[in-house]
């Protein structure tokens, strides 16, 4: 894909995407970091998606205003 959108699900799953960033075989305006990993044994999902929908929201923005 020419210019991706990439949600990371997850912690784990953002760090191997910032390693990829680290090594420039990612751009990092392409990541929207901060969804939790939406497993219901997540208990902290809802408080972690509100703690970081700001951030998001602002990515996307810029995202798109491109």
């Amino acid at each position: 894909m020419k210019n991706p959108s990439i949600i990371p699900l997850g912690v784990n799953v953002e760090k191997v995407l910032e390693f990829l960033v680290a090594g420039n075989r990612l751009a990092p305006e392409s990541i929207l970091s901060g969804f939790p990993q939406p497993s219901g044994g997540n208990g902290h999902r809802h408080r972690q998606f509100a703690e970081n929908k700001a951030v998001m929201v602002n990515t996307l923005n810029s995202y798109f205003e491109k």
